[in-house]
């Protein structure tokens, strides 16, 4: 979208997850270890 107000433009459960994965510091590796040890 052209105008800076994007966030006004989306529903309001979209808008309250803007940002909620900011910080997220998992990574594929992790990922992959807990797939492993949730099907042992």
């Amino acid at each position: 979208m052209k105008d800076g107000n994007w966030k006004q433009n989306l529903p309001p459960i979209t808008r309250s997850l803007v940002g909620s994965l900011a910080g997220n510091t998992l990574d594929e590796e992790d990922y992959y270890r807990y797939l492993e040890k949730k099907h042992q």
